[in-house]
């Protein structure tokens, strides 16, 4: 099962001790699996049918973050790394994060209201993909490489980067 944040007006932070990747391979490579590559706090999953973590429909107004860590997929299927589903969170910060190897790295869907900074997505078929009135998003120093498409919205307002680098999607 994945991580599942399911939780009203409550704020919740999930927290790691940092992270250290040399990988920028394409989806489904080798080298993310490989625990020479890839070290600090890990949150990995291998089934093709599995987020890493959900932020279910309903956590209105929690104050989620999720900071200081890595989270690898299967590099198979349909599934995402951060799920932000409809209608998801507001007032999300994720900060040091990498999401690797899923089919989406970052979901948002109907999300509102987050600032972001330091984020990775590689090796995922979408970076960043967002819609469904997706709303109020800030981005700093924000970095996708080596995925299909690394940046994907559609049907958002105010989905703001600052910074960062997008190469080799």
């Amino acid at each position: 099962s994945p991580i599942v944040i399911s939780a009203t007006y409550t704020p919740i932070t999930l927290r790691g001790d940092g992270w250290q990747s040399g990988v920028t391979e394409q989806f489904n490579g080798a080298d993310w699996r490989s625990g020479a590559y890839n070290k600090g706090t890990i949150i990995m999953t291998s089934t093709a049918a599995i987020d890493g973590i959900q932020i279910s429909s309903g956590t209105a107004d929690a104050n989620i973050r999720i900071q200081d860590l890595m989270i690898l997929g299967p590099g198979t299927g349909t599934t995402s790394g951060i799920n932000m589903m409809s209608p998801s969170t507001g007032y999300s910060s994720f900060s040091n994060v990498l999401v690797a190897n899923f089919y989406n790295c970052f979901y948002f869907d109907n999300a509102v209201t987050g600032t972001h900074y330091n984020l990775e997505a590689r090796g995922c078929v979408n970076g960043f993909y967002a819609h469904n009135d997706s709303t109020d998003q800030n981005f700093y120093r924000t970095v996708a490489e080596a995925n299909t498409n690394g940046i994907h919205i559609e049907d958002v307002a105010g989905f703001n980067f600052f910074g960062g680098l997008i190469q080799a999607n």
